[in-house]
């Protein structure tokens, strides 16, 4: 049941998007410019790791979103991490910029459902991971490997009616 997972993920479906985390307290409490970079990083680390395969309902996928995910729980704190990540879930700033040069505000879309909480629970694995493994001296990549290994991650979209 989406709602009872939701539930169980701290989700408010309600809540604010990127670009109002951004503003309303991102780019106030938090350094920006570490979530637009760890963000990065995790695009790059997840091709070097992943090469030549999509990273969208994958395995690569499950990666990136749990790397970003821990390394915003290394520099910027679990909360900030969870803030950061739902608000994405909700409305990507990236889509708020596509959708900005068209001014075609129907356009402003989301993941299906079971995409969300498939990048949701991924989210939530990250932080789990840096506050059981963070202070281990492994590299984050090699803990989020080892729990794809260990089925840890949800590697494609939850089945939802």
């Amino acid at each position: 049941d989406p709602d009872q997972m939701m539930k169980a993920l701290g989700y408010k479906k309600d809540g604010p998007g990127d670009l109002v985390n951004g503003l309303s307290q991102g780019f106030l409490k938090w350094n920006h410019e570490t979530i637009l970079e760890t963000r990065d990083e995790s695009f790059q680390i997840t091709n070097k790791l992943f090469p030549n395969q999509g990273a969208h309902n994958n395995k690569a996928d499950a990666f990136r979103h749990t790397y970003w995910s821990y390394k915003m729980a290394e520099k910027l704190g679990s909360e900030a991490s969870k803030t950061i990540g739902d608000g994405h879930e909700r409305k990507p700033y990236d889509n708020y910029l596509a959708v900005q040069k068209s001014k075609d505000y129907k356009k402003l879309r989301t993941n299906p459902m079971g995409e969300k909480l498939m990048d949701l629970y991924n989210n939530r694995m990250g932080r789990e991971l840096y506050k059981q493994f963070g202070k281990s001296g492994r590299k984050a990549e090699d803990i989020i490997m080892d729990a794809i290994k260990q089925n840890r991650l949800q590697t494609q979209p939850f089945r939802v009616k």
